[in-house]
């Protein structure tokens, strides 16, 4: 039987083995159900507000963008660490904002 295994270096008996544990893991995971839930609707939430931050973001970009007169000026104070990301990212939540 052990011929049949596609990894040589693992005997099927071995594998049947981790077969086996990781469905006592999967038990107990389900036995955590209501936990899982809970945790769930917590990243939903967080993403949700992440969306917020994002169009919130995109908005003062925007306002930061109408005090400058060329784009040269606005690129130039992007660059020079006034945000914590990079022009590019700058660009897509303006874009978000823009949409919104």
């Amino acid at each position: 039987m052990e011929e049949n295994c596609k990894n040589p270096e693992i005997s099927c008996s071995e594998a049947i083995s981790s077969s086996l544990d990781a469905t006592a893991i999967t038990d107990k995971c389900q036995d955590q159900g209501d936990k899982l839930e809970i945790l769930k609707s917590k990243i939903y939430e967080y993403w949700d507000e992440r969306s917020k931050l994002y169009l919130a973001i995109g908005r003062e970009l925007l306002a930061t963008k109408t005090c400058f007169h060329s784009q040269g000026n606005w690129l130039n104070w992007l660059n020079n660490g006034n945000v914590p990301f990079s022009v590019r990212q700058a660009q897509r939540l303006i874009r978000v904002a823009e949409w919104f």
